[in-house]
């Protein structure tokens, strides 16, 4: 398997989807994306071009990036038993953002794992503002682990959300809790914030949190530390 069908491969299981899903989100047969994902056949550059729109990244150059030196180096930390650090969660009003990290398993810096979380997808965030306090505070490190639209995530569970484009893709680190009427609310546990509330529809990722690690938590020292150029930075909300 080549390089770019490691990284295309990462992302479709990232995603959930089977290979006819992710090819037609592409935009191409599935035996044609087969054959990158196997390293039969590399597309050219007007076709990786389409795709690193479609999939989110800033342009070429970016998505390139990724299967030329980010995700072989990133294989390798999860392999390790190391969990990417993808940015940082927005726990207040939903905030544009860029989630690299869940699709590519790119960070700024691995921890290591806690016993019993192998063989998982996760990531990591630091958690920036209170709509979650007490509960989760300003400063913790939160793990997550994404889950399928049809997964069914009991009441009251910290999640990570990503709206569609209906709601400019924003994120944001609330509770989730079913409603009766089908659309779900997204509570803060902190009372001076509001409830969101939003269809399944208008959700195109949710990620469930697994694991606090409280803010004066210090890595041991065998924790990677790596920079990655496309990490976005938050402004302190107001």
């Amino acid at each position: 398997m080549s390089r770019l069908g490691t990284l295309l491969r990462g992302m479709r299981i990232a995603r959930k989807l089977e290979l006819p899903q992710m090819a037609s989100t592409l935009g191409i047969t599935p035996g044609r994306l087969r054959l990158v994902e196997t390293g039969a056949a590399f597309p050219a550059a007007i076709e990786r071009r389409r795709w690193a729109s479609i999939l989110g990244f800033a342009d070429l150059t970016d998505f390139d990036r990724q299967w030329r030196d980010g995700w072989a180096r990133i294989t390798a930390a999860h392999r390790d038993g190391f969990i990417p650090i993808i940015n940082k969660a927005p726990a207040g009003s939903p905030t544009d953002y860029q989630e690299w990290g869940i699709d590519s398993g790119c960070g700024f810096e691995y921890i290591p794992r806690s016993q019993g979380m192998e063989g998982e997808l996760l990531f990591a965030v630091i958690v920036i503002g209170d709509s979650m306090s007490p509960v989760f505070l300003e400063g913790d490190l939160v793990i997550f682990r994404p889950v399928r639209q049809d997964e069914p995530v009991p009441d009251g569970s910290p999640v990570f959300v990503r709206f569609t484009a209906d709601r400019q893709h924003g994120c944001t680190f609330k509770s989730v809790f079913r409603r009766s009427d089908g659309l779900l609310d997204l509570r803060p546990e902190n009372p001076l914030h509001k409830t969101i509330i939003a269809s399944g529809d208008e959700i195109e990722r949710m990620a469930l949190a697994l694991e606090r690690r409280p803010r004066f938590w210090c890595p041991p020292k065998q924790t990677r530390s790596v920079r990655d150029e496309y990490v976005q930075e938050f402004p302190e909300e107001s």
